[in-house]
């Protein structure tokens, strides 16, 4: 997660966005593939970074018994709520 929010840290202070991170001081292992992983948070981060004109985005991750949660928020516009249902839609299928 480090990786992914200092790839970004130069676009977000050029955009004059705060981008803060919550990390635990000890490292979350979890099983997964780490090229997907990857790939997965750049395009969140991604996101947050084209959709927000001014503000910060914000990254956390939290420790839940045997599960890592990754929090990803920002200011920017967001999705109204047919196109939020959209996206729950299709990535359940």
């Amino acid at each position: 997660m480090q990786t992914a929010v200092e790839a970004i840290r130069r676009a977000a202070d050029a955009k004059g966005l705060a981008l803060e991170s919550d990390l635990p001081a000890l490292p979350v292992y979890i099983e997964a593939d780490p090229k997907r992983l990857a790939q997965i948070l750049d395009n969140l981060l991604s996101n947050a970074l084209n959709y927000t004109e001014r503000g910060r985005i914000t990254v956390r991750v939290q420790r839940d018994r045997t599960q890592a949660l990754i929090t990803i928020r920002d200011t920017g516009i967001g999705m109204d709520s047919d196109q939020s249902k959209s996206v729950r839609r299709h990535s359940s299928n």
